[in-house]
């Protein structure tokens, strides 16, 4: 299981937030940067950043901190998300030297295209839910909910591989993970299954290898120094 440590970037700091409310964000570090030379230094070989101006504004907010870290640390895999939705951004993500760009559900009717142009194995899908009910756009226009379970199988009969299951109710709470929907997700599916939010425990890393959690992304556990990258990466390697 890949444990990758994730850089929450807003107004150009590094963040948490509490059940996704930017509300009820917390700074920790005021450069992304010092973040990044942080968790290098500890082993990562791999790097989530997610945009957070760009996931309230629809479009990259962020890109020049990004642009800059990857310039920075060639050898490191880096996966961007936040507010990617113009094939446009997506190339210019890959031409910087991005590894992964991840496609949220506002984009859905682009999938097929997006994986037949980037190959499956470069695309990334957030999966943003409430528990078992999907948190999207989508939801809105039919205006009914939508079940994460249908929505990932859509989403692998569209030709996807991986997809990221972040839960809202469990984000930014240092408590438990969502498993019994991280569990669903897997044994239903045949997708690579990463999930973040609510991990705060080596034991919790334990259970989710054990179930087949494929990743999981790792940010407030880290900056609060509630889990150690150098330990986890003991007992948790990179592919």
């Amino acid at each position: 299981m890949e444990v990758i440590p994730s850089i929450y970037i807003l107004d150009g700091k590094v963040v948490s937030l509490y059940k996704g409310k930017i509300e009820q964000k917390e700074t920790y570090y005021e450069s992304p940067a010092k973040m990044l030379e942080d968790f290098v230094n500890d082993g990562a070989k791999e790097i989530f950043f997610l945009d957070l101006n760009g996931s309230k504004d629809g479009a990259l907010v962020n890109e020049e901190i990004i642009k800059a870290a990857v310039k920075q640390f060639p050898d490191i895999k880096f996966y961007v998300a936040g507010g990617i939705r113009t094939e446009s951004l997506i190339d210019k993500l890959f031409d910087y030297g991005v590894t992964y760009v991840v496609i949220g559900s506002s984009s859905e009717d682009q999938v097929p295209a997006l994986i037949q142009k980037y190959t499956p194995e470069k695309l990334f899908f957030g999966i943003k839910a409430q528990g078992s009910k999907l948190l999207s756009s989508i939801a809105d226009r039919k205006g009914s909910q939508i079940d994460v379970l249908d929505y990932a199988i859509k989403l692998e009969e569209m030709g996807a591989q991986n997809i990221i299951y972040a839960d809202l109710a469990s984000q930014g709470t240092l408590t438990q993970p969502n498993y019994d929907e991280v569990d669903r997700l897997i044994l239903a599916t045949s997708l690579n299954v990463y999930t973040q939010g609510g991990i705060s425990m080596y034991k919790t890393l334990s259970l989710l290898a054990k179930i087949g959690t494929k990743g999981v992304l790792i940010g407030k556990a880290f900056y609060e120094n509630k889990l150690s990258l150098k330990e986890c990466l003991k007992y948790f390697k990179y592919n």
